[in-house]
């Protein structure tokens, strides 16, 4: 309910701050935290992109490619998909 999606929320904004600093396997762990509390909606389609975006920062292009598939199977509608974002 809505305390779980406040606890995916949390995670991935200390994901998103680890990101940001380049500590991408910090930031891979929350991003993971976050998944597993999100319901789905906008807030998995973002972690999924930023957690892929992770990996690959990381040099785990098996990894990463797995996360960006998973994206664009789930949200082909992605603005993410549709704007080009993904490295991979």
């Amino acid at each position: 309910g809505d305390l779980r999606e406040k606890q995916a929320r949390y995670e991935f904004e200390i994901g998103r701050f680890s990101y940001k600093k380049k500590a991408y396997p910090a930031a891979i762990a929350r991003f993971q935290n976050a998944l597993e509390k999100t319901g789905g909606g906008e807030a998995r389609e973002r972690t999924l992109y930023y957690m892929g975006v992770s990996h690959y920062q990381s040099g785990n292009r098996e990894k990463a490619e797995e996360v960006f598939q998973s994206l664009r199977r789930e949200y082909p509608n992605s603005s993410y998909v549709r704007q080009n974002k993904i490295p991979l």
